[in-house]
């Protein structure tokens, strides 16, 4: 996707962000990257120093450490996100700061490092009222989906159902799905099976622009926890071609592992331990070894 000669570097962004969100890493960092490259000629040609063009950079700068990490692993978005960050300073611009605390903090639990995402998201929580209604929602969705790693459940089923609320009183249906979607895995951490799968389901019911591998994986791993394993196997399925039509390597990591789970009950002992071998190699490339730990073979 090649970026309209007519598109302004904020329209740019919010495509690239919408990429994003619906899991469509390649684009959205065409978009991104065309956002912060038209807002750097806007500035030159016409309003040189613009704050607001420079907002637009810092906004795409951030955004572009999510497609690191889709993309090439957890140390390119990092460094990515640490130009966002240094941007944002410039600015003393709370609310890009802000984003910037929660970003890293939600990229360091997905690379499993929940120590340190605990540690950034906390820093990001005071600023939450300078966000927009959007981005307020995510930091809450964000912290719910911590407090759920973390294992402080009940917090987290309260804490995501505050971030869908928030979200659907906006009419940000994406962002309410991915709130739905993580309130019904943490109710599954839970053990409230009946209750994962109506949140589940009230996620999948919500006309949203987002990718729909990741809430199959949940409902997949709800389905295993239930024993239907036949039906658990179909859902990943789904949700791999769902990943491999724009690549999520982190999503498509996870659900081969949770394959070799499957194929591992169901007696399949060769399937299963070429599967892990496949998620390992996976995280080990994208520098999450808490991940690829995982995907280890017991020695009990």
């Amino acid at each position: 996707m090649s970026a309209a000669p007519s598109a302004t570097p904020e329209e740019l962004l919010e495509q690239g962000i919408a990429h994003n969100a619906a899991g469509r890493a390649r684009k959205a960092a065409r978009l991104l990257l065309a956002a912060a490259r038209r807002a750097d000629e806007q500035a030159a040609e016409h309003r040189p120093g613009s704050p607001s063009l420079r907002r637009v950079r810092a906004r795409a700068e951030l955004n572009l450490a999510f497609t690191e990490f889709e993309l090439h692993g957890l140390p390119a978005a990092l460094a990515q996100l640490d130009r966002a960050l240094a941007e944002s300073t410039a600015l003393a611009d709370t609310e890009l700061v802000t984003l910037c605390r929660s970003q890293r903090g939600m990229l360091m639990a997905r690379s499993g490092d929940l120590t340190a995402a605990r540690r950034h998201l906390e820093s990001a929580l005071p600023g939450l009222d300078a966000l927009q209604p959007r981005d307020r929602a995510v930091l809450l969705l964000n912290h719910g989906t911590l407090l759920m790693l973390v294992g402080d459940l009940a917090g987290a089923v309260a804490g995501l159902d505050r971030a869908a609320e928030t979200a659907l009183a906006a009419e940000l249906s994406r962002e309410a799905f991915m709130a739905r979607s993580n309130q019904g895995y943490a109710a599954y951490l839970a053990g409230d099976l009946p209750r994962a799968l109506s949140l589940l389901s009230k996620a999948e019911a919500l006309d949203a622009d987002a990718s729909q591998a990741v809430v199959r994986l949940d409902r997949a791993r709800v389905l295993v926890e239930a024993g239907l394993l036949t039906e658990a196997r179909e859902a990943l399925t789904e949700a791999a071609v769902i990943t491999e039509a724009e690549p999520q390597r982190q999503v498509l990591a996870e659900i081969e592992l949770e394959l070799a789970r499957v194929a591992l009950l169901l007696g399949r002992h060769t399937e299963a331990r070429a599967r892990a071998r496949a998620a390992r190699r996976r995280f080990r490339r994208r520098g999450s070894p808490v991940w690829s730990g995982r995907a280890e073979p017991r020695s009990d």
